[in-house]
């Protein structure tokens, strides 16, 4: 039961795939059940008009 990086099929607040780091991870246990490891990441999103990740008040 290894741990794999969660992967969104959508996330439009931040372009995380080309990224060093994942959003999370994710591993499944017996019963249908999951596990999910978070990474902390919070507080923001790609800004498409400056072309990068940004944090807006």
């Amino acid at each position: 039961m290894a741990y794999e990086p969660i992967r969104p099929a959508e996330f439009p607040w931040f372009r995380y795939d080309g990224c060093t780091f994942s959003l999370g991870l994710m591993r499944k246990l017996p019963g249908r059940r999951t596990e999910a490891v978070l990474s902390g990441h919070s507080a923001s999103e790609y800004d498409s008009e400056a072309g990068r990740t940004a944090v807006a008040s």
